[in-house]
C-alpha cells in the first residue's frame, strides 16, 4: 500500500516515521480529502442546477432584422356576416342561441346596455375556440366571418416603401380576436427578407407605419372595447396576444418573447393533465387522427386553470418545463407614445367618420444590447474543474488513481481473505470454499447431511449446553440464522454484486433465499415428502400444465382479486396453510406469520403442531382471519380441549385434517433421526397431562413420526364429523378431500366447506395432484 502513490500513503503505510508524524499526516490528508470532496460535490450540484454565465455588450449595426408584428381587431366577428349566417350556425356545433339573439337583435335594442354582455362574449370565444380546434381543416368558414385584411389595413408603409400588398401579411386566427394579420411572417418572407432589413437611421418614418380601420359599424353589441391589439414579437415566434399585447392607439410597442413561447406550451400541457381540457388562451392541439382530443375548458374549470397558473409561477418552472433561457437573446428597450389624430383624419368623401388607428413602429437608435448566456458547466468543464480541485488539494492524477485502484484490487483479498475464510468456515460447514478469493459460494440444492450414528438424534452433534440450534455459534435459546446468512460469507466488495444477483423477484427467489438461512436438518424437514416424493413432483408438474383460456374484448379496467371465505371478505383467493413448528425457521414463529396474514387481509390456518400456543398467536393479530387445524386423537379429550381453547381465543373456524390417517414415512427424517430441536416443542399439545406430554428426547428413531402414529386415531370416520359439529359452535371445514364422491358426502354431513388436498404429498405418496382433482370436486359441488 505504501507504493501505490496515493497522497500520504508512503508515510502512513510505510515503516519510517514515528506515531506522531503519522498522526499529523493522517489529519492533513483527511482534511484535504474532505475539502476536495466538498468542492467536487459543489461542482456537481451546480452542474445539475443548470447555471448559466451571462455577458452583456452594446453593439451597433447598420442592418438589423425587423421583428414580426401581429395586429388583431378587438371585435372578433363582423356583425353583418354573423347575422347573415345565423340560420346555418344552429345545431349541435352552432353558436349559442343567446349570443345570436343579442348580437343580431333589431336596431331598437342594439345600443341598449346589457349586463350579461361580458358572459355572452366569453361564450362566443369558447365556441370559436372549439370550432377552430375541431374543424381546423375547414377554418375558412370562421375566417370569412371575421374582419378581412383589405378592410382592416387601410395603409402600410415600411422604410418609406409601400407594403399594403397582401404578400407582406400572413393571416392567422385567434379564439379571442378572430382574424389576425402578421407582418413579416409566412412562407413568402424568404424571398422578401432583404425588404425587411432595417438600414436607415433612427426615425419614425423609417420604421413600420400602419393605418388600420376598425370598422365600427361591424362591431358586435357584446364587444366592450374598440380598437386593435398589436404584438411585436421575435421573428419566427408565436405571439402571445393575451399577455404581450398593447391596445392600438397611435404609437408603437416592441416586445421580444423567446422563452415564453416554450412556457406557454408547457402550461397547456399542465392544463391538459390537471384539468382534462385546453385553455383557450394558450396554443391548442388539432384533433388529428391518433392524437388524444381535449375539449376547450368551460367555466366550471376556471378554478383548475387558476391552480395551473399558480404552479407555473413557481421558480422551478423553467427547469421542470425544460424551457431554459436562450443562449443568445436580443432585448429591445420599449417606449410607447400616443397622440390624438385630427378630426379630419379618416373622414371619407361622404362625410362618414371612419374609426382609424395609426401605428408607428421603428428603432429609436441603432445601438442594441446583446445578452449572451452560455452554460456555466458542461461535461468538459466539469472534468477540468474536478481535475483542478484535485490537483490543488491532493495532486492526484488519473494515472495515480488507477495505480491506487489496482493496488487495492490485488492486495485487499490477500489481507482479508484468509481471515474471513477461517472466521466463517465453522458457521457454514455445508458451503464449498474458494480460499484464494476469500469468499464462499453458496449452493442452491439441499446439502446432504451425514447419517447420525445409531442411538443418537440429529441434534447430538450440536451444543446441548446452550440449548441452541446452532451450537457454539449461537448463544441464545431462540433461533438466529444470522450466522447462516450467505451475505456474511462475502467480502464487502462483493456484497453489492451478490445482492443484485440474488434480488428476490419471484416466489421461487424467496424460497431459495429462505433455504440458505435454514439449518440443513430443518431445511430437509420442510422440503421432504413421503416415500419417493412422487406426489410432490406431480403437484408441481400439474400446476405447470395449467393453461389460461382468455376471453377477449371484455373490459378489464376494473380488476379485483377480492373474494369471501365463509362469508368473510379476504383480499385474495390465497391463504396460508397449516405449517408445523415455525420457530425452527424464525424466532417469532407463528406470530410473525399471523401478523403478516392480517396485514395482507387473507386467512391463516394455525397448525395443530405449532411451536407457539394458539392463545399467544391470536392477540398479536386481533383483526386477522384464523382457522384452527384439528387432528383426531385416540383420546378425544385432547381434541375437545383444543376446541375449547380455540373458541375462547376467537378462532373463526375449524379445519379437520382427514388426509393423515397415519403419519407418512419420510426417508430424510428417518435418516436424520429427526426430533424437535432443544427449546422447541408442540406447544398446543403440552400441559395436557399424562401420556400426552411431548417427550421426544426419550424416543428412538424419528421421534415426531413415532409420536403422531401413537396418538392419531386411524379409525376416524364420517360419524366423527357429526361429533365435531356437536361440540363446536364454529364452522367445520374438511381438509383432504380428493374425490367428488367424498365431497358430496362432506356436504351431506354438514361441512361448511371442503379443501381439496393431498397434504402436499407428506403423508401418502402416489396420490393424484391437487389441481387435477380440484376441478372434479368443483364440478360436482356446482
Amino acid at each position: 500500500m505504501a507504493e501505490c502513490g496515493g497522497p500520504g500513503c508512503d508515510v502512513l503505510c510505510g515503516r519510517r516515521g514515528g506515531l506522531l508524524r503519522k498522526l499529523c499526516w493522517l489529519l492533513v490528508v483527511t482534511f484535504l480529502v474532505g475539502q476536495c470532496g466538498l468542492e467536487c460535490l459543489l461542482v456537481f450540484s451546480e452542474y445539475a442546477a443548470f447555471p448559466v454565465a451571462t455577458s452583456y455588450s452594446s453593439e451597433q449595426g447598420l442592418a438589423m432584422a425587423f421583428p414580426d408584428v401581429t395586429v388583431c381587431n378587438a371585435n372578433p366577428l363582423r356583425r353583418s356576416r354573423l347575422c347573415a349566417a345565423q340560420a346555418s350556425l344552429h345545431g349541435r356545433k352552432g353558436a349559442p342561441q343567446k349570443v345570436l339573439e343579442r348580437n343580431c337583435a333589431a336596431n331598437a335594442t342594439y345600443n341598449e346596455p346589457n349586463g350579461g354582455d361580458d358572459e355572452l362574449f366569453r361564450q362566443l370565444q369558447v365556441w370559436m375556440a372549439q370550432r377552430y380546434k375541431e374543424e381546423r381543416s375547414t377554418v375558412r368558414r370562421l375566417f370569412r366571418l371575421g374582419h378581412q385584411l383589405w378592410d382592416t389595413v387601410a395603409y402600410c408603409r415600411y422604410a418609406r416603401r409601400n407594403c399594403t400588398d397582401q404578400m407582406f401579411f400572413t393571416p392567422t386566427f385567434d379564439s379571442h380576436y378572430g382574424n389576425c394579420f402578421c407582418f413579416h411572417c409566412g412562407s413568402a418572407e424568404q424571398k422578401n427578407e432583404e425588404f425587411y432589413r432595417y438600414h436607415a437611421a433612427a426615425s419614425p418614418e423609417d420604421g413600420l407605419e400602419l393605418v388600420l380601420d376598425a370598422q365600427a359599424h361591424e362591431y358586435l353589441p357584446t364587444t366592450t372595447e374598440m380598437g386593435f391589439v398589436v404584438v411585436v414579437h421575435g421573428h419566427g415566434f408565436r405571439p402571445v396576444l393575451c399577455n404581450d399585447a398593447v391596445f392600438a392607439e397611435p404609437g408603437y410597442v416592441t416586445h421580444i418573447s423567446l422563452t415564453m413561447d416554450c412556457l406557454y406550451l408547457c402550461e397547456q400541457d399542465h392544463t391538459r393533465s390537471m384539468c382534462g381540457c385546453e385553455n383557450r388562451d394558450l396554443p391548442t392541439t388539432s384533433n388529428r387522427r391518433g392524437a388524444k382530443a381535449y375539449p376547450i375548458c368551460e367555466e366550471s374549470r376556471e378554478e383548475c386553470i387558476r391552480e395551473v397558473k399558480v404552479v407555473m409561477g413557481l421558480e422551478s418552472v423553467e427547469h421542470d418545463c425544460k424551457c431554459h433561457r436562450s443562449c443568445v437573446n436580443v432585448e429591445y428597450h420599449r417606449e410607447v407614445s400616443r397622440a390624438a389624430l385630427p378630426d379630419s383624419f379618416g373622414t371619407g368623401p361622404d362625410g362618414r367618420k371612419r374609426a382609424l388607428a395609426r401605428i408607428g413602429i421603428y428603432f429609436a437608435r441603432d445601438t442594441y444590447l446583446k445578452v449572451t448566456s452560455v452554460p456555466k458547466y458542461n461535461g468538459g468543464r466539469v472534468v477540468s474543474s474536478i481535475g483542478g480541485i484535485n490537483g490543488m488539494y491532493l495532486g492526484v492524477s488519473f494515472f495515480v488513481l488507477f495505480g491506487m485502484f489496482e493496488t487495492l484490487v490485488h492486495e485487499l483479498p490477500d489481507l482479508t481473505g484468509a481471515y474471513k475464510g477461517r472466521r466463517t468456515l465453522d458457521n457454514c460447514p455445508d458451503l464449498p470454499i474458494r480460499h484464494r478469493g476469500g469468499y464462499f459460494r453458496s449452493r442452491i440444492s439441499v446439502p446432504q447431511v451425514p447419517y447420525s450414528r445409531p442411538e443418537q438424534n440429529v441434534w447430538s452433534n450440536h451444543d446441548h449446553v446452550t440449548g441452541s440450534l446452532f451450537g457454539r455459534h449461537e448463544r441464545q435459546r431462540h433461533l438466529d440464522f444470522k450466522s447462516l446468512d450467505v451475505r456474511s460469507t462475502l467480502l464487502p466488495g462483493l456484497q453489492r454484486e451478490h445482492r443484485g444477483r440474488y434480488k428476490a423477484v419471484t416466489v421461487n427467489d424467496f424460497r431459495l433465499l429462505g433455504l440458505r438461512k435454514l439449518h440443513p436438518v430443518v431445511r430437509s424437514y420442510y422440503e421432504s415428502r413421503a416415500d419417493q416424493e412422487q406426489t410432490l413432483r406431480e403437484n408441481v408438474a400439474a400446476f405447470k400444465r395449467l393453461r389460461l383460456r382468455p376471453s377477449v374484448l371484455v373490459p378489464v379496467d376494473k380488476r379485483s382479486i377480492n373474494t369471501t371465505l365463509l362469508e368473510q371478505p379476504v383480499s385474495m383467493p390465497v391463504g396460508i396453510g397449516p405449517t408445523d413448528l415455525q420457530m425452527m425457521a424464525n424466532r417469532e414463529g407463528e406470530i410473525a406469520t399471523a401478523v403478516a396474514s392480517q396485514k395482507e387481509g387473507t386467512v391463516m390456518i394455525l397448525s395443530a403442531m405449532s411451536s407457539i400456543p394458539l392463545e399467544k398467536v391470536r392477540p398479536n393479530a386481533p383483526q386477522g382471519i384464523f382457522w384452527q387445524e384439528l387432528y383426531a386423537f385416540k383420546n378425544r379429550t385432547v381434541t375437545f380441549e383444543i376446541i375449547k381453547r380455540a373458541q375462547h381465543a376467537g378462532i373463526n373456524a375449524f379445519v379437520m385434517t382427514l388426509d393423515a390417517p397415519t403419519w407418512g414415512r419420510r426417508i430424510v427424517d428417518e435418516r436424520h433421526l429427526f426430533i424437535t430441536p432443544p427449546g422447541i416443542s408442540l406447544a398446543n399439545l403440552q400441559h395436557l397431562g399424562g401420556a400426552h406430554d411431548v417427550r421426544f428426547e426419550r424416543m428412538k428413531g424419528c421421534g415426531l413420526t413415532k409420536y403422531m402414529n401413537d396418538f392419531l386415531d386411524p379409525s376416524l370416520s364420517w360419524k366423527d364429523v357429526a361429533w365435531l359439529r356437536s361440540v363446536s359452535k364454529l364452522p367445520v371445514i374438511l381438509k383432504g378431500i380428493l374425490t367428488a364422491e367424498d365431497a358430496a358426502t362432506a356436504v351431506e354431513v354438514g361441512a361448511a366447506a371442503v379443501t381439496v388436498s393431498n397434504h402436499g404429498g407428506r403423508q401418502l405418496d402416489g396420490t393424484p395432484a391437487t389441481v387435477r382433482d380440484g376441478v372434479t370436486v368443483l364440478i360436482r359441488l356446482a
